[in-house]
């Protein structure tokens, strides 16, 4: 059963905008997903996403996805890229590379690959998959492996819940390609990754996680692309009637208006392929008279309110265009821009057990606990 479609370029920038909206500030950049995606539309392709009722025990699932920071290039690397003589723009875009890893992970296995599953929600990270997909008349499930963006492989559920990951194709912009068949733990798949994604000056893509329709089923958070697709096109319409978007995208997310702000200070660099950073924000109108400051690690994970800490993951922090609602990655936020935070309570499988052990202040080497969302501004309410 088809769970959604996009038919038109409109559909696919509401796609995009949604997916955005839940990167949490990285993700991937959502105009490649969109150029992306309306290439496939325009071969005439089908761009529609099976439900995740759908899922067949004995099809062979898999993912392909980008890693690495999408943060600009610093004059140091592009010297470093000079003196090991290769271009500064890679010759293969990420939809090439994403489509060679795929076609590698084929080939070493020997195993044809029937399906794919987005590895988690962002602009870039779930579109440009979704086009690769597509593009090889694959099918492609409404579910991703986390119903947010996230900036470790080991935070993703089929890791967490010990499912199989490798082998894992890796290839990076230049056509290179790399193939792990045996890591000593998962966080060393990560390392690998993440060194490959440095020494290649820019993202790579990943082909993994092969496994049986009857596997995958518990290691997904499902229905979360439509959700995306509904977000997105929330968000238009408001703008389209004169509607507060902020508002309508919040609620229809089931969340809250966090604050509206203007950031004064953006402090950010790359260390080990991952976007490491703060933004500090002055609250403005209603919110006037509080301070804001947010960590990111690739996605927001920490943020403070007058200087105490106030929203954590596994909660969902999301900055937007205070006028449009259009979602901002942490990249292109700059200082004196007026920015409306919106948080979404965690997906459900993030609240316990060994995924909230990955995804809380304290894996990130912060010296607080956790408090959910709802709870923070109940006691706030109170």
């Amino acid at each position: 059963m088809v769970a959604f479609e996009l038919k038109t370029k409109q559909d696919i920038q509401d796609f995009a905008t949604g997916c955005c909206f839940f990167g949490c500030g990285g993700g991937g950049d959502p105009e490649a997903g969109i150029v992306a995606l309306t290439e496939v539309l325009e071969k005439g392709k089908p761009l529609q996403v099976t439900s995740f009722d759908d899922l067949k025990d004995d099809d062979t699932y898999a993912s392909v996805f980008l890693m690495g920071s999408i943060a600009p290039k610093t004059d140091e690397i592009i010297a470093k890229q000079k003196r090991n003589g290769v271009p500064v723009d890679p010759p293969y875009s990420p939809q090439e590379m994403l489509s060679k890893s795929l076609d590698v992970l084929e080939e070493y296995t020997g195993k044809k690959i029937s399906a794919l599953f987005a590895i988690e929600l962002g602009g870039g990270n779930s579109c440009m998959p979704m086009s690769v997909g597509f593009d090889k008349g694959l099918t492609y499930i409404d579910a991703d492996a986390a119903g947010r963006a996230y900036p470790q492989m080991t935070q993703a559920l089929p890791l967490v819940m010990d499912k199989p990951c490798l082998p894992v194709a890796i290839v990076n912009g230049y056509g290179d390609t790399n193939i792990l068949t045996r890591c000593v733990n998962s966080q060393m798949i990560e390392r690998n990754g993440k060194m490959l994604a440095d020494s290649g000056f820019g993202m790579v893509a990943h082909a993994c996680y092969i496994m049986s329709g009857k596997e995958v089923k518990d290691a997904l958070v499902p229905g979360t692309l439509s959700q995306c697709f509904k977000i997105g096109k929330t968000i238009r319409e408001a703008n389209e009637v004169g509607k507060d978007p902020v508002a309508a995208a919040a609620e229809a997310a089931g969340g809250y208006v966090l604050a509206k702000t203007k950031m004064v200070k953006k402090e950010g660099k790359t260390i080990d392929g991952l976007y490491y950073g703060t933004l500090e924000l002055e609250g403005v109108d209603e919110f006037a008279g509080n301070t804001y400051k947010l960590w990111f690690e690739n996605e927001y994970h920490v943020m403070w309110k007058n200087g105490k800490p106030w929203i954590t993951s596994p909660d969902i922090v999301q900055c937007v265009d205070t006028k449009t609602c259009h979602p901002l990655t942490n990249t292109v936020i700059e200082v004196g821009d007026f920015v409306s935070i919106v948080g979404v309570p965690a997906r459900e499988q993030y609240n316990s057990g060994k995924p909230f052990s990955v995804m809380n202040p304290r894996y990130y080497d912060f010296e607080f606990d956790h408090v959910p969302m709802a709870e923070v501004l109940r006691q706030e309410n109170a």
